[in-house]
């Protein structure tokens, strides 16, 4: 799941760059395949109404349909930049507050060895 929400807020914040054009690094079967979370981010977010009008073709590849590209016409909405603003200051919430909490408590109750395990996983 974080993965996903990590893949949404990164192709929304190359839309909020002016990245327009989306597509796959090469023709092969499997960039096309790497591409597809971003393009599914995409999608996602243009049913959401983060992102404005949003073209998406698709291809059939062996039997499957795949997303070719992604063309992101009109950008963010008022809802995509609000959300992007939203996602920001959580996470700064989240490094600044919780995580030396957890790096505190794992240290505290499992040695340090633990703590410096936690810590080096979260880096």
């Amino acid at each position: 799941m974080l993965r996903k929400v990590n893949q949404l807020v990164n192709s929304l914040r190359r839309v909020e760059a002016g990245e327009s054009a989306f597509r796959p690094a090469d023709a092969t079967v499997g960039a096309l395949e790497k591409f597809q979370p971003v393009a599914r981010a995409l999608a996602h977010a243009k049913h959401e109404g983060l992102i404005g009008r949003c073209e998406l073709p698709m291809e059939s590849v062996k039997g499957r349909l795949l997303y070719s590209a992604a063309y992101v016409v009109s950008g963010l909405t008022y809802k995509g930049a609000e959300f992007l603003r939203r996602e920001a200051t959580f996470q700064g919430r989240f490094v600044r507050y919780v995580v030396p909490a957890l790096k505190w408590g794992l240290t505290a109750a499992g040695g340090a060895v633990v703590g410096a395990l936690v810590t080096r996983a979260l880096a």
